[in-house]
């Protein structure tokens, strides 16, 4: 059943059709049974660890979203006469809790109501009705759900669309075009990926090159010879500093670009392969593309910043003529 479907008999007046939206969702609820007993468990003990219990949340955000659908469609069953497992409430209210970056989405009554009789007491004198009791918690859930949606539906994390925010507004007809190539390969192409991934690189340091009018040889530098010339261009070298924070940062940066570069050769598809050849996963793919995004996002910046720097130095030299 298509979720998107929901939401209108949710809002609607069709009883039938919340019960069996939400048995629907409680099925869905049975593939982290054995995931739901060792939370159930550890959020009884005192001494159990937030990094541990964080370490057992979803990394699927498909997966995450069915939880939380679950989890509020139980709420309302528990909400408009029902109930909801007490397992299960505690289980859902360990895992929100422990979770650094859903801190300021959570539903307002999730802190203060441990347990299911808690939350009845709170649901149950806030409104009188159940139309009410339903329509509050599909908005308190929402701003948990639109994100997960947006992500499941595009297959994109909010860091991707920052660093496309940033990339977009390059007037080069490589750059972005090699950042989406590099989005769209991660899952389904692993090697096509890592290898979009650094040509994304090379297309940003050649552009800040072209940009500074700097010559170069096509096909004559590899990655690290552009990164190097690029950097110094932004005064961002190592050799150009002289403070240790700084070359430390600095010389951090060059072994990232210097590993991608490692993981394209090793890894990708721009070269042939022996029998001991290693295949990425999506997981490498991930890691490459993640990496050369901030890099390139970084690296424009630091351009824009110069960029406009310069042109201010020399208005204000013009103005003094």
């Amino acid at each position: 059943m298509p979720w998107a479907l929901l939401d209108g008999v949710i809002n609607g007046n069709t009883t039938f059709g919340v019960q069996l939206d939400m048995a629907v969702a409680k099925d869905r609820l049975l593939s982290r049974t054995i995931v739901g007993s060792a939370w159930h468990n550890l959020a009884s003990t005192s001494t159990c660890s937030t990094t541990f219990l964080e370490s057992l949340m979803p990394e699927n955000p498909q997966e995450l979203l069915a939880q939380l659908e679950g989890f509020m469609y139980s709420l309302m069953d528990a909400a408009t006469g029902g109930s909801i497992e007490s397992s299960e409430y505690r289980e859902m209210r360990a895992m929100l809790l422990s979770t650094p970056h859903l801190q300021q989405k959570l539903p307002e009554f999730l802190r203060p109501c441990r347990d299911p009789g808690a939350f009845w007491e709170f649901i149950k004198e806030k409104f009188g009705t159940y139309r009410d009791r339903r329509t509050y918690l599909r908005n308190q859930f929402e701003p948990l759900l639109v994100p997960l949606e947006e992500q499941v539906l595009t297959g994109k994390m909010p860091a991707d669309q920052a660093v496309s925010a940033v990339l977009a507004s390059v007037n080069s007809e490589y750059v972005h075009s090699d950042w989406l190539e590099a989005l769209d390969l991660r899952q389904t192409d692993p090697d096509g990926a890592i290898r979009a991934a650094r040509t994304l690189l090379e297309s940003v340091c050649k552009y800040i090159l072209d940009e500074s009018n700097v010559p170069y040889r096509e096909g004559q530098l590899d990655l690290h010879g552009l990164y190097s010339q690029a950097t110094k261009q932004l005064n961002m070298h190592p050799t150009q500093h002289t403070e240790k924070v700084f070359k430390q940062i600095l010389s951090g940066c060059i072994s990232v670009v210097e590993g991608l570069g490692a993981m394209r050769n090793r890894m990708s598809d721009a070269h042939g392969k022996g029998r001991r050849s290693v295949k990425p996963l999506p997981r490498h793919a991930e890691l490459a593309v993640n990496l050369a995004g901030s890099m390139a996002t970084y690296l424009i910046a630091s351009w824009e910043t110069k960029r406009q720097s310069t042109g201010a130095t020399e208005a204000m030299e013009a103005n003094s003529a």
